[in-house]
């Protein structure tokens, strides 16, 4: 039924948006994607309102495509997302200031007399294979190597308790299960290592962070979004990424075990996701704005 309704919506959400820009009067229009900027970016442009678009993806979404072609600007939040035109700004994605706030601690892992930290975060739904894995691995681990915190998601949080006490783990202050996390920056920086999905903003928050991460990649996107939102953190060797396809025990387990032992290779991964963060997202989106207006 929605997608019978679909072209009557875009053009009342069209009409819409030619009354409000109208009545506002804004100097130019930003759209930051999705397909609710359609019809705001096509009205923009037949008020003569100068257009600027940003994609948070490494891939550009289908009409952030579209309005490239009329755009004033093109922001990427990660490097060749267009293709390269005089237009093209690369500013990545804007990062919120408490998470910021860690790239300058620069704190070294060392992990005499205590055990890795490992924060597991499947986003605000959850991500079944890793709530699926994460109470065998914590059943397998070394108590003495490994603490977690684990994001399950609100939805899969009672299923993901009965797989740890299936599992014969105790949650304690070792290994906390937690439906959502509301306060991620103290959560990043309490972590050695974060083993996640890779939205882009939570990669571009970890590189902010300098948190090194291990990336499941969400495998059911048809353009693979986020396998190329974690390739970027990957090729500054600041992330290790594992398509789902090849996720098992066994090869986390020789991941935390290698990391538990070496916690050097942390360090130098953080160095890296640090070195390769835009810290000032926000300030470049706003001043290519400024200036388009005053063009």
């Amino acid at each position: 039924m929605r997608l019978l309704l679909a072209p009557i919506m875009l053009i009342r959400a069209f009409w819409c948006s030619l009354r409000v820009i109208g009545q506002v009067a804004p100097d130019c229009v930003l759209g930051m994607g999705g397909f609710v900027c359609g019809p705001a970016g096509l009205a923009a442009k037949l008020r003569g309102k100068p257009l600027l678009i940003h994609e948070q993806n490494a891939v550009a979404g289908l009409t952030n495509r579209l309005l490239f072609r009329i755009s004033d600007r093109a922001m990427e939040a990660f490097p060749a997302t267009f293709k390269q035109a005089g237009h093209v700004v690369y500013t990545g994605n804007p990062v919120r200031q408490k998470i910021i706030a860690l790239h300058a601690q620069r704190q070294e892992t060392d992990l005499a007399g205590r055990p890795l930290r490992l924060l597991i975060l499947g986003g605000s739904q959850g991500a079944a294979a890793l709530n699926i894995l994460i109470p065998k691995l914590v059943a397998k681990m070394d108590s003495k190597l490994l603490e977690t915190r684990h994001q399950t998601g609100k939805r899969q949080f009672d299923s993901t308790l009965e797989l740890y006490s299936a599992s014969g783990v105790l949650i304690d202050a070792s290994h906390r299960v937690e439906p959502f996390i509301d306060d991620m920056s103290a959560a990043y920086g309490w972590a050695d290592l974060v083993l996640c999905r890779s939205g882009a903003s939570t990669v571009c928050e970890l590189a902010a962070a300098g948190k090194p991460a291990i990336f499941i990649p969400y495998p059911y996107h048809k353009d693979n979004q986020q396998l190329l939102n974690a390739s970027w953190l990957q090729d500054s060797n600041g992330a290790e990424v594992i398509e789902q396809k090849d996720l098992s025990l066994a090869r986390v387990m020789e991941i935390m075990e290698r990391y538990a032992k070496d916690p050097g290779l942390l360090n130098a991964m953080s160095r890296n996701a640090r070195a390769a963060a835009i810290l000032d997202a926000s300030s470049r989106i706003a001043s290519i704005c400024q200036e388009v207006m005053h063009d």
